[in-house]
Order: C-alpha cells, then sequence, then structure tokens
C-alpha cells in the first residue's frame, strides 16, 4: 500500500519475503511487465495534441512522422527505443537542412510529451 507517480496503490504483493517485496516494488518503479507500443503512445500523442486545440497543420505533420516511425520502427516497444536508433532515424531524412530544421523544431514531439500521453 502505498503512492506511485502521484497515484494510490492498495494491492498485496503475494508475498511473506521483505526481499521479493522490494524486488516487486523496484519492478512496479521501472514499469517492469507494462509493454507500451510506439503505435499506441502516437496514436494517444495525436489524439491529446487534437483535444488540445492544436492547428490541423501541427496535427498532420504529428501523423506524418507517425506514419514514419512506424515503417523505421515497426511494432516496437516504447522502452526498447534507444537514443542510437532515435539518431537512425533522424538520419534516414532526406531533405535539406532548413526542412529537417523545421520539421524537427516543434513538430517532432518531446519524449515526456510522448511519454506523457501513455497514461
Amino acid at each position: 500500500m502505498g503512492t506511485h507517480n502521484g497515484t494510490f496503490i492498495r494491492r498485496s504483493l503475494n508475498t511473506r519475503n521483505l526481499e521479493r517485496a522490494a524486488e516487486l516494488l523496484r519492478e512496479m518503479e521501472l514499469g517492469k511487465g507494462v509493454s507500451i507500443r510506439l503505435k499506441d503512445t502516437l496514436v494517444r500523442f495525436i489524439a491529446q495534441a487534437e483535444a488540445n486545440g492544436n492547428s490541423p497543420a501541427t496535427v498532420d505533420k504529428y501523423r506524418l512522422l507517425q506514419r514514419e516511425f512506424s515503417l523505421h520502427f515497426g511494432t516496437i516497444e516504447v522502452r526498447a527505443i534507444t537514443l542510437a536508433a532515435l539518431d537512425e532515424f533522424r538520419l534516414t531524412w532526406k531533405m535539406s537542412n532548413t526542412t529537417a530544421r523545421k520539421k524537427s523544431n516543434g513538430s517532432v514531439p518531446s519524449s515526456a510529451s510522448v511519454w506523457s500521453a501513455t497514461g
């Protein structure tokens, strides 16, 4: 019993072993056992952007990036995406430096906003 990420949790860990209970709590804090796919996260993010009243042009850019992410990463879990994988994805963009800068400034959602959209 306690709080995690501001949410009160009352759940039995089904163990009498204090070490095992601490291990289970660490796993809960790290999100182990929770599988969130990139596709699901981006769908939620775009729905949130629409609900927030973002301009149609911005939402369309997010949809374009969603398609590009899906083509590049497939059905990957969010936690499996590394910084190196994101760098590799960025290198696949075939455009001038100015266009790439415009595309990435303000239209690529920050990881914090995408992850917070997962709930």
